[in-house]
Parts: C-alpha cells; structure tokens; sequence
C-alpha cells in the first residue's frame, strides 16, 4: 500500500532573483517608512484607542507588563513575517501555502465567523462619533452605510499610498493628543507605579478580569491577521523583491524569488533587512508611546471620575482626557482626530482582508481567479468586504455591544491563531531560505518565547470558560 506523501519544504526549484538595490542615506530610507506606521494605525484604532484605555480605568496600571511585553514579541513575529515578503517578493500567505493549504483558509477565511459582525463595529463607531458632531442629528444607521460605502469606493479606485497617508495622518495627531494629556496629568507616583507593574507581573483574579486581559493579546500591536496584512504592505510599498519581482505563476500568485549568497546580494539583503527594522522599529515605538499614554491617561483621568467607557459611547467617554487638558474645546479636538483614526482602522482593516481573500483565492480555487488580473480580483473582495459590513450593521446596530465583539475577535485572533501563524512563519523561513538570510538565534528565541507564552495563556484561558 502506498505511503502517504507528505509536502517537504525546501528552496528547490525557486528561482535565484537579483535584489534591487537600497540607498543607504537618511533621506532614502525615510521615504521607504510607511507599512509600519499603516500596521501601527491599525492597532491604535482598535486596541489602544478603544481596550486599552478601559482596561486602565477599570483596573489601574496591572496589566502594563502585558501591554510592553506584547508589544516586544510581536515585533520579532512582524519582523519574522516580513523577512519572508522582503527576501521572496511574496505575501506571507503565499509561504503559508508552502506549507498547508488548510492554513491558508484557516487564516484567511475561518476568522469570517467572527469578523462579519465585528467589521462593522468600527464604522458604528466611527457613525457613533459623526453623530455627536452634528448634535446628535441624523440617523446612525444612514451614516454608517455612507462611510462604509466611501470606505469601499476610496479602496476601490484607490492605491496603498491612499491608505498610507489617511494612516499617517490620524496615527500623528492622535499620538500628539494622547502624549501631552499623559504627561500632563499622571502624577508623579503614577509613573512609579507603572515601571513596577512591567517588571512585577500579576495576574487576573476572576474570570472577567481574565476575559479584559486576554482582550489585549490580539489588538495590542495587531493579532494575526493585522501580522499577515502587514506582508501586503511591505510588498506594496516596494521593499526587496516586492519591488522588481512582478513575476506571477499560472493561478495569478506572486511567485517567490530568493536571492543569491554572492557579496553584492547579501550587501543587497541586509541593506533591506535594515531598512525592514527601521520601519517596523518606527511603528513598534510608536505603538508602545501611544498605548502607554492611553493606559495612563485612563489611570489618571478616568479612572478617579468613576468613567469606564462602554458601548457605542466609548470615545465620547475617552474624550474627557481632552476636556481636562484644554477644557470643552477637546472634547471635539478628540472626537474629530478619533474620526479620522477610526476611519483609517476601517480603511486599513478593509485593505488587508481584501488582499488576503484575494491571494487565499487564488490559492485555493484557482479555477476561478486565473482569468482576471489581480486588480480585478482586488476590486471584487472590495466590494464583497463593504457588503458583508452593510449586512452586518443590521446586527450590530439592533444589539450594539462592540466592547463584547471586539474583545472576542481580539482574545480569537491574538492568543489562539497567532502562535499557529507564528510557528508556520519560522519553519518557513528556516526552511526556504538560504543559509545566510534564515533567522538569527534571537529572532528564532524570541519567537518561541511568544509561541509558549500565547499558548499557555490560551489553554489557561480556555480553562477559566469551561
């Protein structure tokens, strides 16, 4: 009886490709950051924005130690998955095939059960706070088709640097608002106590104290699918092969180049793996400052008042931080910045699964993608992402709990499926690269670090349900 054939991961049969070429100069490399700051927007409209601030005001400075740590492993995740997309020119998900197309659909169309309601939570948000600016005035449900639609159109006729700049823009001022309302209200002892929650870590004591600290895990600097979207933009934005390998097979997927060992190529590859540290190291920052400042804010400001922010309400409550920083003025200096994070979360949120329908896809059933480019198909997952969330809203508006939704999304995504992601990305590596270009020992260290650490909060997590 014939043995079962089990897929072996190697470089045979990739083609050796030539890495264009990097400028090393400060103002070269400044104008190739961007994946990183759409990554970090991504995160800040979600976590930071919306959990993180609930969390401190529900229950101090506890969990910072899990807010920092978060933010370090997932940078050598990140880091992990785009090594794979700079030094192949190829998506994530098309590594992830390498090794098992049921991974590809567990990662790119499983997490549907739960975001077909949870997708429409941020334009509700986003509706809830354009309401508040027209006094209250106009239907919910009418604004949050509207910015749902214009969500969809600017994708649909649109380009990543569309995305890149509303990202930019909403990350800068919301990091500007949130960073002085922290220094200027924690007190001193505050930040004593913050420094000895890091290197002290405690633990939930009930059950729903475990439930709003797992939360954490999937939105405190992106959870899996925020990883696998960050490979799209990296490939976009030009770095590495994603820039002059424009190489697709049969089914329409990029296919993947790896470079030569020659002097000049890994001069090449290092110069990329530099530049890939640099924006990755840029938003990891940026996301730690915002996120701290959020935490404390809500340790400071809300927490003395009795303010935890709930329901639809969340940002209109978050908005005090403002008002105690300049008086009623902020309160729509941070709703109309909130607007504009929120809506850059949807518009990067959307982006990211468009892209990872179409390449699973085309990856799965080929038979039907090959004949229209990647543009078209691009544009079809567009238009079946804004109407999955015009569906969608019908729930989410007639029972809106987002806190409930976002923080089941977040616990899913984070501490269940981004270890798997995580292990998948490594073996790939250590398996299709060459020698020179695989995972250093720290990143290797650091990654199974998260894989255990996810892993048992996950099962001790699951242990706490049943």
């Amino acid at each position: 009886m014939e043995g079962i054939k089990r897929k072996r991961l190697t470089s045979e049969g990739l083609e050796v490709g030539e890495l264009p070429d990097i400028e090393s100069d400060t103002k070269t490399l400044l104008k190739k950051i961007g994946p990183g700051l759409v990554w970090s927007a991504a995160a800040i409209g979600t976590g930071e924005l919306i959990l993180i601030t609930r969390n401190s005001a529900m229950y101090g400075l506890r969990f910072a130690w899990m807010i920092v740590f978060l933010i370090f492993i997932k940078f050598f995740i990140n880091y992990e998955v785009g090594r794979y997309t700079v030094l192949t020119g190829q998506p994530i998900m098309g590594g992830i095939a390498k090794a098992s197309k049921i991974l590809v659909f567990w990662f790119a169309f499983l997490p549907i059960a739960w975001q077909v309601i949870t997708i429409s939570t941020y334009c509700v948000n986003c509706a809830t706070l354009l309401q508040w600016i027209f006094g209250g005035r106009g239907s919910l449900a009418f604004m949050a088709t509207i910015i749902a639609l214009l969500t969809g159109l600017i994708l649909y006729f649109g380009r990543y640097d569309t995305l890149e700049k509303f990202c930019t823009i909403g990350t800068s001022f919301m990091t500007l608002c949130i960073l002085i309302s922290a220094i200027v209200f924690t007190p001193g002892k505050g930040y004593g106590e913050l420094f000895l929650n890091i290197i002290m870590p405690k633990l939930p004591q009930n059950p729903q104290a475990w439930t709003d600290m797992m939360s954490l895990t999937g939105f405190v600097g992106a959870g899996c699918v925020g990883t696998i979207w960050y490979s799209y933009w990296l490939k976009e934005k030009g770095y590495g092969f994603g820039l002059n390998n424009n190489k697709k097979d049969e089914k329409g997927i990029d296919v993947a180049v790896i470079p030569g060992e020659t002097p000049e190529e890994v001069r090449k590859g290092k110069g990329w793996m530099k530049m890939l540290r640099l924006d990755l190291g840029i938003g990891t920052i940026l996301t730690l400052v915002v996120c701290l400042s959020f935490f404390l804010c809500g340790y400071a400001i809300l927490q003395p008042r009795g303010l935890v922010p709930e329901g639809l309400k969340v940002v209109l409550v978050q908005a005090q931080i403002m008002v105690q920083l300049i008086g009623p003025i902020g309160e729509w200096i941070y709703v109309i910045v909130a607007i504009e994070v929120m809506f850059a979360t949807y518009l990067a949120f959307q982006d990211g699964t468009s892209r990872m329908w179409d390449d699973a896809s085309r990856i799965l059933v080929p038979k039907l993608t090959t004949k229209y480019d990647k543009r078209k198909t691009y544009r079809f997952w567009v238009t079946i992402f804004t109407i999955q969330c015009l569906i969608s809203l019908i729930v989410t508006l007639k029972d809106a709990q987002p806190l409930l939704l976002l923080q089941a999304q977040s616990i899913l995504d984070g501490a269940y499926n981004l270890p798997i992601l995580s292990v998948v990305v490594l073996i790939v590596n250590l398996k299709i690269l060459p020698k020179i270009y695989k995972p250093t020992k720290w990143c290797v260290f650091w990654n199974i670090v998260g894989i255990v650490f996810f892993s048992i909060f996950a099962i001790f997590y699951t242990t706490t349900l049943v």
